[in-house]
């Protein structure tokens, strides 16, 4: 693992780096600095190299002295990575030109790098399809980039019907490269707003974290989107056991979720999870197979037993196909593992 600090410095860019290993004992430490305004640049992501202890760094870096991110409709920014091992550094620098790529999720596997997030035409905070960009850590150099628009049938997941819509406010939750090089990827409609309560002469304005629909999808190295999935969800709570957690095994996708346990059916055969109450919620299991169709079971009974887990701190176990969560009610605690069937 490692654990890094962004040291105040208006005028360079500074960044504090440690490298543990798994008994967490130090084995490395960086300092990282780059000649530009802490605000032009925008760490998004650090990805450990577990072979031998090096660090990749993402950076999104804007331009023209300006935190604006678009500029005569192109993208004001780039994207640079670098690889710091020893005394060895690696930089290399890509832009996305007249495409809008917020952020971007790294993942180590095999003999490449890769980086998966959403892309959008209009700007920065929509989201039209998913990208991916593959890195060859030998030349340090952009072996392939793709960008795939969300699928008909993702769009009816969503709306009901196909519409010319982006999506907006999708977090990232998870991302896991199969054994054939396919990305599955995870995220959710994540927002936060305010609402004012009034208390007779006076009134208090209350935060509430609204979790929505879970994103999946499934990316192929060549850049073929082989499908993505819109799983409609309305979570309004907070405290651990709102969101999801997901794991990937055998070509299936596992989301773990608390919601009630009326599932809401909507039109063009859809459905909704959820969760109206925090002490009494259920357990699901949403499975995704390998062409993207998903099924949905009830693990546990609120009724029955009453103790929400906390989906959104699942741990997921080293052989990769169990996920442990904890329940909670009062001073009461339970574990639970979830294992994949096959």
């Amino acid at each position: 693992m490692c654990v890094s600090f962004d040291l105040k410095n208006k005028e360079q860019e500074t960044h504090l780096i440690y490298v543990f290993n798994k008994d967490f004992e130090k084995v490395g430490d960086y300092v990282f600095t780059k000649n530009i305004k802490d605000k032009l640049f925008e760490l998004d992501n650090i990805e450990l190299d577990d072979a031998n202890g090096g660090v990749y760094l993402l950076a999104k870096v804007f331009e023209n002295d300006s935190r604006m991110t678009k500029k005569e409709n192109k993208s004001n920014y780039h994207f640079e990575i670098y690889y710091l091992l020893g005394d060895e550094k690696k930089e290399l620098s890509f832009k996305t030109e007249d495409k809008f790529v917020g952020s971007l999720m790294a993942i180590n596997g095999g003999n490449q790098l890769s980086y998966i997030g959403f892309y959008s035409d209009l700007n920065d905070w929509r989201y039209k399809g998913v990208c991916r960009f593959e890195i060859d850590p030998n030349t340090f150099e952009v072996k392939h980039n793709s960008f795939a628009p969300f699928t008909e049938q993702f769009m009816i997941d969503k709306y009901g019907e196909k519409k010319e819509k982006e999506l907006r406010n999708l977090v990232y939750r998870g991302a896991f490269k199969l054994s054939n090089g396919d990305i599955i990827l995870n995220a959710e409609e994540f927002f936060v707003t305010q609402v004012y309560m009034s208390y007779g002469m006076g009134g208090v304005w209350s935060t509430i974290y609204n979790y929505y629909d879970i994103v999946a999808l499934r990316i192929k190295e060549d850049g073929t989107l082989v499908w993505a999935r819109n799983i409609n969800k309305a979570q309004t709570l907070d405290g651990g056991k709102e969101s999801f957690s997901s794991f990937a095994f055998n070509d299936k996708n596992y989301l773990l979720i608390n919601c009630s346990d009326e599932v809401k059916q909507l039109s063009n055969n859809r459905i909704q999870f959820k969760q109206k109450r925090s002490k009494k919620t259920n357990l699901y299991a949403i499975v995704l197979d390998a062409e993207g169709n998903f099924t949905h079971q009830e693990i546990v009974d609120g009724d029955v037993n009453q103790m929400p887990f906390a989906v959104a701190r699942g741990v997921l176990t080293k052989n990769g196909n169990e996920l442990i969560l904890v329940g909670r009610n009062n001073k009461n605690k339970q574990l639970i593992k979830v294992s994949a069937t096959d």
